[in-house]
């Protein structure tokens, strides 16, 4: 032990200005890597908290002025189909009995190659999941035929519902037309093709009109489907202000991560470059240590332990001034990142940091103490 700290005071008393490069070193890095952690880590955890709607959209109705499903229909097919191919389901609901207490019906599809198509996203959901074996084809929902999925499942409720649309004869009425039962399901009272209903048929304010984009809504598509279909139905559709989530700001989070990264390991082979610089200008006392019986290992430990000692020291340093000066900066902007630093995270990111330096320095100094080496040197 005498030894590490005599070996330390060395460094510092005959190469200051390493030694202080070393200090540098350590407490930029250190503090580079709590850095990095944190504002990737306030992506991360922001990110997930919306991923739930970053995908979907939910646009209003208008309760004083209806929207009739023709109208709503001949808006999303004006729309770019660069938009459209992006909307994997589109989801309206409209009334269908007089009795107040059910649940409208919801109608589901999606606009491709410029024609109203079935939401085929959805038909393989609830197949996948159990609650149907079998959906509408395309050719169904295009055509418009007058087909239906009953419910068969264990809500009582839901199944007074789809009870009360059945005819003697098998099958349904439904908003003045007759619909021919071609399977189960036990997802909802009934489903049918969007486009087997009139394009009269008005549409509930109530559920709006929900939107499912295969990828997260980006600014663009929100100004575009805003402008087309404000332009097309004017006030009688509702766009709520929505923070859309600027995703070139995951190129410039991971962008910022690699670049700590790098430096990080830039950092560990710069310190390990400047004590090896270090040791070859003791090689003349290691050479005699050697020669007097120190071995190999003892050596080898005596280095590293110089080395640990000065990060032991100095890393508490960094991580406090880390806490108190840096991190209620990084917190104006970072909201949530207090949360990310409760005091045994330091200890961990220490002896993470410890880690990779030690896996940097480690083959240096064996190299450094190796016979040939040292017979070179002297």
């Amino acid at each position: 032990m005498k030894y590490i700290w005599k070996n330390i005071y060395s460094f510092f008393k005959t190469e200051t200005s390493l030694f202080c490069l070393c200090i540098l070193c350590i407490l930029l890095s250190s503090q580079l890597m709590l850095a990095a952690y944190g504002i990737y880590g306030c992506y991360t955890k922001k990110k997930l908290s919306r991923e739930s709607d970053m995908n979907s959209m939910e646009i209003g109705l208008s309760e004083n002025d209806v929207v009739t499903k023709g109208e709503l229909s001949g808006a999303f097919l004006k729309c770019p189909s660069e938009l459209t191919d992006g909307i994997d389901t589109i989801i309206v609901y409209t009334d269908y009995t007089a009795d107040p207490t059910v649940r409208p019906l919801d109608l589901r599809f999606a606009v491709r190659d410029g024609k109203i198509s079935s939401s085929v996203v959805f038909g393989e959901n609830i197949k996948i999941s159990g609650l149907a074996d079998k959906y509408f084809t395309e050719k169904q929902e295009i055509d418009g035929e007058k087909v239906a999925m009953i419910y068969n499942g264990n809500d009582q409720e839901i199944q007074a519902w789809a009870d009360s649309i059945k005819k003697e004869d098998g099958t349904l009425e439904i908003l003045g037309n007759t619909y021919n039962i071609i399977g189960e399901q036990s997802w909802g009272a009934v489903l049918i093709p969007y486009q087997s209903l009139d394009d009269q048929v008005p549409l509930t304010s109530a559920g709006g009109i929900t939107l499912f984009f295969h990828d997260p809504v980006t600014r663009e598509q929100y100004n575009i489907l805003k402008e087309r279909l404000t332009q097309e139905l004017g006030y009688r559709v509702l766009f709520p202000e929505r923070k859309i989530y600027d995703f070139n700001q995951l190129y410039l989070y991971n962008t910022i991560l690699l670049i700590n990264g790098f430096i990080l390991i830039t950092a560990a082979v710069n310190f390990t470059m400047i004590y090896r610089y270090i040791l070859m200008k003791r090689k003349r006392n290691l050479a005699i240590f050697r020669v007097c019986g120190l071995t190999r290992a003892r050596a080898a430990v005596t280095y590293l332990g110089e080395c640990i000692f000065l990060m032991i020291l100095i890393l508490p340093v960094s991580f406090v001034g880390f806490r108190f000066l840096l991190l209620p900066v990084l917190a104006d902007t970072y909201t949530d990142i207090w949360d990310l630093f409760p005091l045994n995270i330091y200890g961990k990111f220490g002896i993470a940091y410890l880690t990779i330096f030690l896996i940097v320095l480690l083959p240096v100094v064996i190299f450094e103490l190796s016979s040939r080496t040292l017979k070179e040197r002297i």
